[in-house]
Formats: C-alpha cells, sequence, structure tokens
C-alpha cells in the first residue's frame, strides 16, 4: 500500500476483542482472524495511508456483544 492523505475510512468486518458473546474465545489460529481486520492493523493502515477519522460500523452487533442485539453469533 503507498501513502496517501485520506479524510475518513470506513470499515466493517473487525475483531473488537478476543472474549466475545456468551464467553467465547477468539483463540490466534481461528481462521475469522485471516478475514476480519484487528483493531492493530485498523491503525496501521491508518498510520501508512494518512487517514484522519476511522469508523467501525457494526462492531458491537457483528459479535452480539450489545445488550439490544440478536443473541446468536
Amino acid at each position: 500500500m503507498q501513502e496517501q492523505d485520506a479524510d475518513v475510512l470506513i470499515i466493517g468486518n473487525t475483531i473488537v476483542g478476543d472474549i466475545l458473546k456468551d464467553g467465547f474465545v477468539l483463540k490466534e489460529d481461528n481462521p475469522l482472524r485471516k478475514e476480519l481486520f484487528t483493531l492493530d492493523e485498523i491503525d496501521a493502515i491508518r498510520k501508512q495511508c494518512g487517514i484522519r477519522e476511522v469508523f467501525m460500523t457494526h462492531l458491537e452487533e457483528d459479535w452480539g456483544r450489545s445488550q439490544y442485539g440478536n443473541n446468536s453469533i
């Protein structure tokens, strides 16, 4: 990726933590880690591309962590 200045990055498909709903532990070797972005990866993209603001969408609902969301993952 080459450096660019960007105002905003809007990104979904993120990993919000290692412990998910109902105590499910997302282990380091879980295949989802190859498909989803960690906060560290998003921060690296932000810095490399000169992005001023990052909006991560549906963090809680993707993983069923919201008290208002669906009860299944």
